[in-house]
């Protein structure tokens, strides 16, 4: 893959992945109520994870 379409496909992949975060993440975060709060961040914590990680080797992979 060429550098530019690396950079394409990166830029796509971070953008999609910014675009779950911003529409079903934050919303679903921001109505837990405060006395459930630790509870249900670090379980979102625990799932996130594997994806963050899973997408920052993809992404270096393309640039590679």
């Amino acid at each position: 893959m060429d550098p530019p379409t690396a950079l394409l496909a990166g830029a796509a992949l971070h953008a999609g992945s910014q675009a779950v975060v911003t529409v079903v993440v934050h919303p679903a975060l921001a109505a837990t109520p405060a006395h459930e709060w630790a509870r249900v961040h670090a379980a979102h914590s625990r799932r996130a994870r594997p994806g963050s990680v899973l997408t920052a080797r993809r992404t270096a992979v393309s640039e590679s």
